[in-house]
């Protein structure tokens, strides 16, 4: 990657002065307090972007107090940012993550509101449930918001193609989004994926010789996991019947795609299976018995199991025993 085009980043100062601006606008009265806290803020905005354009990941956490300005604050600097774009050579691409639709239409409104060139207006977009934009309009966007249960979602599909892709929020037509402003604490982002082997046997019952021969790399993902957590429990019963007092400890088994070090097959994604599997009548498979509750129940289980199947292949799993379970 290339060096960061400065034109494209609000200096402190200049974001300090148009927030000033803004909060005086809103019958608010500013402070020099204020105005240091707006300043550290775009410079931490900067900071993200010249880090993310340096391939370094970290999360930057801004916490000023309640009343400060804050989700004010992200909608000013995109707005400047809107307006630098026009003549920078890097274009900065933003990624707003807020709770709500209301608080993203809000967010959107306030933007626009902001842009000193009406024309501007649809370069700041809102994409959630009642938004239907399509992939070439959200990259057209240069500030995209969306909600945190779609960000958190679009990071469950980070290798599904049906299930929302990561790319379709994090990418437009300049390349990266290089800055993504979360506004308030996402609830629900960090998740425990949880699987044993007879998770996956009971889901392999459901898939029929049609299914297996729709999806053959699904079904060998799944029993390949299978087979990895029944050797560690053989090995297991073993050594508990030669009275050895450990069995393999709990430890990181897999993590190669976490690290960069290889890549996730497509072919192993789970979401297209997941959709297959939708109108099978688990009640009477399972039950021989006309259920619409054991129907539901059953096929919320095994879509739970393939997701946390994919999750733990594309991520890294940790092995460990739980009573009588691997």
């Amino acid at each position: 990657m290339g060096t960061t085009d400065a034109s494209c980043l609000v200096a402190p100062e200049e974001f300090s002065a148009a927030m000033t601006r803004r909060w005086l606008s809103l019958g608010n009265t500013s402070s020099p307090k204020l105005q240091q806290l707006w300043a550290a803020m775009a410079a931490t905005f900067g900071r993200a972007v010249v880090d993310n354009e340096a391939g370094k990941s970290k999360w930057r956490v801004l916490e000023p107090p309640t009343g400060t300005g804050k989700t004010q604050g992200l909608s000013v600097y995109a707005a400047l940012t809107i307006e630098k774009n026009r003549t920078s050579l890097s274009p900065l691409g933003i990624l707003v993550v807020t709770r709500t639709i209301g608080q993203a239409d809000e967010i959107v409104r306030t933007i626009r509101e902001l842009v000193t060139d009406p024309a501007d207006a649809d370069r700041v977009r809102a994409k959630h449930s009642e938004t239907k934009l399509n992939v070439f309009e959200m990259r057209m966007a240069e500030v995209l918001v969306i909600t945190h249960a779609a960000y958190t979602r679009a990071l469950e599909g980070l290798n599904q193609e049906q299930h929302g892709r990561w790319a379709d929020c994090t990418t437009w037509d300049h390349g990266q989004r290089r800055l993504t402003i979360i506004d308030e604490a996402l609830s629900g982002v960090v998740e425990e994926n949880q699987i044993k082997a007879d998770d996956i046997r009971f889901v392999l019952g459901f898939i029929d010789p049609p299914l297996r021969l729709q999806f053959p790399t699904q079904v060998e993902a799944l029993e390949g996991v299978r087979d990895v957590l029944d050797k560690i429990a053989v090995v297991n019963a073993q050594r508990e019947a030669a009275d050895e007092v450990s069995s393999i400890p709990a430890r990181v088994v897999w993590r190669g795609v976490h690290d960069g070090r290889a890549k996730f097959p497509k072919a192993y994604a789970m979401g297209p299976l997941r959709e297959a599997m939708v109108p099978i009548r688990y009640d009477l498979k399972a039950l021989h018995k006309e259920s619409t509750y054991d129907r539901q129940r059953i096929a919320t289980n095994v879509d739970w199991t393939l997701k946390n199947c994919e999750a733990i292949m594309a991520r890294w799993a940790y092995y460990y025993r739980k009573g009588n379970d691997d």
